[in-house]
């Protein structure tokens, strides 16, 4: 089932934090920015109409064993929402500090 109008996905990307920052994949995402701490800022094709948007991340470490590692998440980062780009990182759980990861995954919603 395709979502259209308000409200559907608008963005997603599968990035790479670790070395070069770099998109793997994406849709609407022109360009990236390493901008620090492993935070990564997407420029859009196509702005959204408004900032009331949602944004999902989630994030795998790495792939180098299949022991129990050290949690991450990824989230947008506190900056105020803007209509033509989306800051995400991801940190380490237990510590909050930025750390590199394998794949950050983002997908938004909203009006465009």
């Amino acid at each position: 089932m395709a979502f259209k109008g308000e409200n559907a996905l608008q963005m997603w990307a599968n990035i790479k934090t670790t070395g070069t920052m770099e998109i793997r994949d994406s849709f609407n995402v022109s360009s990236i920015t390493n901008v620090g701490g492993n935070t990564a800022r997407l420029d859009l094709t196509t702005s959204f109409a408004n900032t009331n948007y949602c944004v999902v991340c989630s994030c795998t470490e790495d792939d180098h064993s299949n022991s129990s590692r050290t949690p991450r998440n990824a989230n947008p980062t506190r900056k105020r929402f803007v209509t033509g780009s989306v800051f995400v990182n991801a940190a380490r759980y237990e510590e909050g500090n930025s750390s590199a990861v394998d794949q950050l995954l983002v997908a938004c919603f909203g009006d465009q």
